[in-house]
């Protein structure tokens, strides 16, 4: 019988450190009716975070924090075509008629102290990440000033992008028709932020987060890449002429 030590000890393999279960940010969307008006809030089920995030009882069965603005710094993004019934959710490998979008994002928010993913989907993940969105908002205006003043590239998480619910001039809540007989509030890039110094100032992440950054790239290399269950083999082809396409505009990594 062979010995453990002597088989071990010539054997070459690569070791793998397993990534962690990472905690999740979730918008949810106002509410619009005779009685209550409410605007959209950032949602998170971990605990401990600190401001802007405030003790939540959205849930009676859970504790959680919530926040109508995100302080957020983006380092890796994916995104994956679905339908669901209500009560089973099918994935897929590319878009079919009647398929949403379920996007993820791996970074930092403000107030946490550990990467998480901001979760998205629909309406909400076009409002961020979709053409006009917030990401290519900030990238023209905000990120665009700071690249400048750098005069190099930056990584995507050197800044906070500025999310918050959205207000009309008086603050109440602004609706967006879905076309299905009801509303949402999607977020909006945070108006109080611009293209200024002494905002950048307030936008940086500081040095802590900056390297924890770099870290975290390293750590979740082909994140990005990954996909849920049962979508058909990475070498289908891909789709022809005559496969529906999407409604949604494009959905672009940041």
């Amino acid at each position: 019988m062979s010995d453990f030590f002597d088989d071990i000890a010539g054997l070459e393999f690569e070791t793998e450190t397993p990534t962690r279960q990472l905690p999740k940010i979730w918008w949810f969307n106002g509410v619009d009716a005779k009685t209550v008006r409410t605007n959209g809030e950032f949602y998170t089920k971990l605990g401990g975070c600190d401001l802007p995030w405030n003790v939540s009882n959205r849930f009676p069965d859970e504790s959680g924090y919530s926040a109508p603005s995100l302080m957020w710094a983006p380092i890796y993004y994916r995104e994956q075509w679905f339908t669901s019934d209500g009560q089973e959710t099918r994935w897929l490998a590319h878009y079919e008629k009647g398929a949403r979008k379920y996007a993820e994002q791996l970074g930092f928010a403000a107030g946490i102290d550990e990467p998480i993913i901001l979760v998205t989907k629909g309406m909400t993940a076009r409002a961020i990440y979709g053409k006009g969105g917030i990401i290519e908002e900030y990238q023209k205006t905000i990120g665009a000033f700071a690249m400048t003043l750098a005069k190099t590239t930056l990584p995507g998480w050197a800044f906070y992008i500025p999310m918050t619910a959205p207000t009309d001039k008086k603050g109440n809540p602004v609706y967006t028709e879905t076309g299905k007989g009801s509303v949402v509030t999607l977020p909006v890039i945070n108006p109080k932020f611009g293209a200024t110094r002494d905002d950048l100032k307030t936008l940086y992440v500081g040095t802590e987060i900056l390297q924890k950054g770099a870290q975290i790239q390293k750590e979740y290399k082909g994140w990005a890449d990954e996909r849920r269950g049962n979508v058909a083999p990475i070498d289908e082809p891909a789709p022809g002429r005559n496969v529906p396409q999407s409604l949604d505009e494009p959905i672009l990594p940041f």
